[in-house]
């Protein structure tokens, strides 16, 4: 019976035994296999974007060849030697946090080259044809002045009290209207001499029929100036100040028939038919094909640096030259605006 028992014990303590054994193993294989998916995922992380690159570059290699804008040998080679040197050019530190390889470069060089020759290739198929309704433009002068402006009323006693001074300037704003009509007096003559001994500003304002209409208006100009401005004649100065949300406009047609003008239009209207092209091309190239975003690993490709070439010394200075020299001083200096909603210069309000 003792014997028994003593064998019974024995059994007991096996199993105890390799019941640990057994569960030490099942660790071991847990925690390896979860370091090793652990930095399987890092590993996946940096790819990401290489995966994202290469499902890109597959679908651009079809549309190329539909397009028949295939890269040449010598252009493949000019590509690997601007990658050789973009990447002798940077720090490897720089080059690390940008994950830039001679592999991604060249890739990266490649789908720019790709993506310029199918736009032109898209660009080739929109309608080129521009009527002269279309893009005909007017081209009016205007000088602006604020509605309102703050009354000199400063007095010694008043300087000594600045908190007062800055509450009582609110309330003794005057109305611009009178300088603007004065102007419009001085401006008979001579609209620039005029503005040039006032120290104001003559900037000038072109437009199409089109842009009469506010819900059309491709122009930064109040549609109330406009329609105002399309009742003059060639070289007419209007006879009352035209009143608008933004202010008010001394304004004179200069050409009811502005060739320069009309021709940038058209330039702007076929650009914006490229654009719009190439916009429809690519949201039909989504629809065709199927992207799947594994999110969790998206999440991880970070962009805190971002990083630029350097602009060379004499682009550098050129740049500043253009901007010294396109700087309006104030003094009646004639600026544009191009009829796209952007002017240049600035008006002397008051």
């Amino acid at each position: 019976m003792g014997i028994f028992m003593k064998k019974g014990k024995l059994h007991i303590r096996l199993l105890f035994y390799y019941g640990c054994l057994i569960t030490v193993i099942i660790f071991v294989i847990f925690f390896s296999f979860y370091f090793y998916v652990a930095r399987s995922l890092k590993e996946r992380s940096s790819q990401a974007l290489n995966i994202i690159a290469s499902t890109v570059s597959a679908r651009l290699d079809d549309t190329v060849k539909q397009l028949k804008a295939s890269i040449g040998e010598q252009k493949r080679s000019l590509i690997t030697e601007a990658a050789a040197k973009f990447l002798a050019d940077n720090s490897p530190e720089a080059l690390n946090k940008m994950g830039a390889t001679q592999e991604i470069v060249e890739e990266m060089l490649r789908l720019n080259k790709i993506q310029a020759k199918m736009r032109a290739a898209i660009y080739e198929e929109i309608d080129t044809n521009v009527s002269d309704e279309e893009c005909a433009q007017k081209t009016f002068s205007y000088v602006r002045f604020d509605k309102t402006s703050a009354a000199d009323t400063t007095t010694d006693d008043a300087a000594d009290d600045t908190t007062a001074a800055d509450a009582e300037e609110e309330e003794s704003q005057t109305d611009n209207k009178a300088k603007a009509e004065q102007f419009l007096a001085d401006a008979k003559d001579d609209m620039e001499e005029a503005a040039s001994a006032e120290e104001y500003t003559v900037l000038k304002c072109s437009y199409g029929a089109a842009d009469l209409n506010e819900d059309d208006n491709s122009t930064s100009m109040d549609v109330e100036v406009l329609k105002a401005a399309d009742k003059l004649k060639n070289k007419e100065l209007a006879d009352t100040v035209v009143e608008a949300d933004s202010g008010y406009y001394v304004i004179r047609m200069d050409s009811t028939d502005d060739k320069d003008a009309a021709k940038t239009k058209k330039e702007s209207i076929l650009t914006q038919r490229k654009n719009d092209k190439y916009s429809e091309t690519v949201e039909s190239y989504k629809k065709d094909s199927e992207w799947k975003i594994n999110e969790s690993e998206w999440k991880k490709v970070q962009f805190d640096e971002l990083y630029k070439a350097k602009a060379d010394e004499t682009e550098t200075s050129a740049d500043d030259e253009t901007a010294a020299t396109g700087t309006d001083d104030g003094t009646g200096t004639t600026s544009t605006d191009d009829g796209a909603g952007t002017q240049t210069g600035t008006d002397k309000s008051e």
